[in-house]
């Protein structure tokens, strides 16, 4: 497990940082919980600065794995355009090494979000994501495209 934590300064700036902690288990988490609190209220009393987000993460998958496909390319990605159902704002997230076969208009880089693939990932994305701005606003998927990034 992992918590970061956001400090808001003066100026409306954000910083952040992580702090790494020990596996999650169910028989430890109600007590990790209580540290990564206890934590919070020590960098509380260390700066200035509000403390605005802290967010615990769980990494669910910790995988060495490498893919054995070359074309498995980060440079390569789906992008991925979505909007806050009640805001209209739009957001977007993107999906490294995109998989293409089938899963493109023909002749183009656009997504057929109407392929299996992308009706499984639309339907699970707009169950479990919410806006950015507003974790209780549901989200829709606008559309994606392929776009090749130099990072």
């Amino acid at each position: 497990m992992s918590t970061n934590f956001q400090i808001t300064d003066y100026s409306n700036e954000k910083s952040n940082f992580s702090v790494n902690s020990t596996v999650l288990t169910a028989g430890n988490f109600a007590a990790q919980q209580t540290l990564a609190a206890a934590l919070a209220t020590a960098v509380e009393a260390l700066t200035i600065g509000e403390l605005t987000k802290q967010i615990a993460v769980v990494p669910v998958v910790d995988t060495p794995a490498i893919p054995t496909d070359p074309y498995a390319q980060r440079e390569l990605k789906w992008l991925v355009r979505y909007q806050g159902d009640s805001s209209g704002k739009l957001f977007s997230i993107e999906i490294a090494a995109p998989d293409i076969t089938a899963n493109v208009v023909p002749n183009t880089d656009v997504a057929d979000i109407t392929s299996t693939d992308w009706a499984a990932f639309v339907t699970a994305f707009e169950a479990y994501a919410k806006s950015p701005d507003d974790v209780a606003e549901t989200v829709t998927v606008i559309d994606a495209r392929v776009v090749g990034r130099n990072i």
